[in-house]
């Protein structure tokens, strides 16, 4: 009779634990970190409470313009027009609430976004156009039928409705921050606790394999930029409200890249089947968190963010081919 004689055991390699899988956002959470702490040091007035109750309220429309588009991009898709939906929004809003009062407007700027989102829903998922072509179409499109619609001026009201909205808090947090937070809550339960955000990753894991297991594509990728169009409604009431009861339309001109930065810098897969709610938001506060930090450096000039921002974004990319390279 043998006996098995066990393989002897490294007690130094004993206790080396195993690779631990971080969430995807990690890096742009301890990105966040870094520069917070380095504009701490570098501008005496960033790390107060009223600072930072005030940059977390300014990235509630990129938030909540990112929360968004996480769906399309985790389906494998994109959403290039949400800045430019929100601005026909708000245009509409504006214009509503002047004639016909704010509950009526709310009403109106969301079914404006879902309407928006839905004509990008049919184009992308029944008609199978590619969707960075379509909502780079509606990137224009939709601005510029903004600006049709108010002759290309600034419309403001006479009521400040929106802006005591946004001037609201509970102690130290805005309501554009509770909103955004529970905005992000119900996207990452949608996202996560559905059989609509199990069928959306599925999509960008792979479409054909989806289909073949019985999943209604068509419908997902429709309700994905429905979603996204409804977020950008939300967006444009918080916008106004910010611009001090106002609508114009070259409102968030250029947030579109922000958007998608932040997204991808929050560790949604470019390639589509990855991606959180959180990472996107915790990017949104980093772009916030870095544009001030640039302002109470001296660094007020917009190209330098613009650059940054830029940058940030190829590298989003770069950080995303090389985490899913086989």
């Amino acid at each position: 009779m043998t006996t098995e004689v066990k393989p002897a055991v490294n007690p130094m390699t004993r206790r080396i634990p195993k690779s631990v899988d971080l969430p995807p956002y990690t890096g742009v959470f301890g990105l966040l970190a870094i520069i917070v702490v380095f504009f701490s040091v570098s501008a005496p007035g960033f790390l107060t409470s009223g600072n930072m109750s005030s940059l977390l309220a300014d990235s509630a429309v990129i938030a909540i313009l990112a929360i968004g588009m996480t769906p399309s991009i985790i389906s494998g898709g994109i959403d290039l027009s949400v800045a430019s939906n929100a601005v026909l929004c708000a245009v509409v809003t504006v214009w509503t609430a002047t004639n016909y009062g704010t509950a009526p407007a709310i009403i109106v700027s969301l079914v404006t976004g879902c309407l928006v989102g839905a004509v990008n829903g049919v184009l992308i998922a029944k008609y199978k156009l590619n969707a960075f072509v379509v909502t780079l179409a509606g990137l224009q499109a939709w601005r510029g039928l903004a600006r049709l619609f108010v002759d290309d001026e600034t419309n403001t009201l006479e009521s400040s409705a929106f802006s005591d909205f946004t001037s609201w808090s509970i102690g130290p947090v805005n309501a554009p921050i509770i909103l955004t937070l529970i905005l992000a809550a119900i996207a990452t339960w949608m996202l996560r606790r559905t059989y609509f955000g199990r069928n959306v990753y599925a999509i960008g894991g792979n479409e054909k394999a989806a289909s073949i297991a019985g999943i209604n594509v068509v419908r997902s990728k429709f309700l994905v930029y429905v979603f996204s169009g409804l977020c950008a409604g939300i967006a444009a009431l918080v916008a106004i409200g910010f611009n001090a009861d106002s609508a114009s339309p070259t409102l968030l001109n250029g947030a579109e890249l922000t958007v998608a930065a932040a997204v991808l810098l929050g560790g949604t897969s470019l390639a589509g089947g990855a991606g959180t709610i959180i990472g996107s938001v915790i990017a949104a506060v980093f772009f916030s968190v870095l544009t001030k930090g640039l302002n109470l450096n001296g660094i007020t000039a917009s190209y330098w963010q613009l650059i940054i921002t830029g940058i940030l974004l190829v590298a989003a990319v770069v950080i995303d081919r090389l985490r899913t390279r086989s």
